[in-house]
């Protein structure tokens, strides 16, 4: 789907050469926050239990919810639009530390994981967790109309963002009986988010900066996980994506860019499953 609409989107760009984008680190995150939950829909008398999305550390609203994000943005630029094209727009966060669960095979051994969560109920005694590992997703919107906002800054606003989940783990265990395992990322469907604005800034000397806030939830369905019980888990994901440009792009740029996405991706696998060889 998202490759039919790349190839589309190629033809009908507004710039001749589309530029590839670097990440700024130290600005760039994502969240796990509002709207996330855990819902269980349990036999009688229990009836339907949502469960509250927390940290796994006690008191904190930040461990393991939050973490930077890295990789590139391949923006199209010129005419007085802009459009950011699926194709090296690759954003991975992160490793924010050891979390539960871990691997499967040993859930109750924390492993590195890029976000993870936490989310309980006394009365059930249910205590469950789940952690995001290796993650990169794509994002794409079409060409958007550039407005002028002086000192050299213009705002976009695109009819809708699209993202998707190019590769990634879901670890969970859902503190039911049988109720672990792993969902991979991969297979869940794209999402659509509308109202976002961005900006666009010529920062001379051939750099230029795009900043570009972002909020979906993504949720994931009993039929993709192991459980007795009809299961939605919801995670709203939030942040905001800094991107620089790098000046005077070339093919063999972008090639080598698209290999080193691989790259990544592959050592993000291979990291993991040394973890699992363990």
């Amino acid at each position: 789907m998202l490759a039919f609409g790349a190839s589309l989107l190629m033809g009908q760009g507004v710039h001749a050469a589309p530029i590839v984008m670097d990440l700024v680190a130290a600005e760039s995150w994502v969240q796990i926050g509002a709207g996330s939950e855990v819902s269980l829909e349990l036999p009688s008398p229990f009836g339907t239990r949502v469960l509250a999305v927390e940290s796994q550390v006690d008191g904190s609203a930040t461990a393991g919810l939050r973490t930077n994000l890295e990789g590139t943005l391949l923006a199209d630029i010129g005419g007085g639009q802009i459009q950011v094209l699926p194709q090296l727009s690759l954003i991975s966060p992160v490793d924010s530390g050891l979390w539960l669960p871990g691997v499967p095979g040993d859930t109750g051994t924390p492993v590195s994981a890029d976000l993870a969560i936490a989310f309980s109920d006394s009365e059930l005694g249910i205590d469950g967790s789940a952690a995001f590992r290796e993650s990169i997703f794509n994002l794409m919107f079409p060409a958007t109309t550039l407005v002028d906002q002086g000192g050299g800054v213009q705002s976009f606003a695109p009819t809708f963002v699209n993202y998707q989940f190019a590769t990634g783990l879901l670890d969970y265990d859902l503190g039911l009986e049988g109720a672990s395992g792993r969902t991979a990322l991969d297979t869940l469907l794209p999402v659509s988010q509308h109202g976002v604005v961005g900006t666009y800034e010529d920062l001379g000397g051939g750099v230029m900066r795009v900043t570009l806030p972002f909020a979906f939830d993504l949720r994931v369905y009993d039929y993709d996980l192991r459980s007795p019980v009809p299961t939605t888990v919801t995670i709203g994901l939030s942040g905001q994506i800094v991107a620089l440009v790098i000046p005077e792009p070339s093919t063999a740029l972008l090639l080598g860019v698209g290999c080193a996405g691989l790259a990544i991706s592959g050592r993000r696998r291979t990291r993991l499953a040394g973890k699992e060889a363990e």
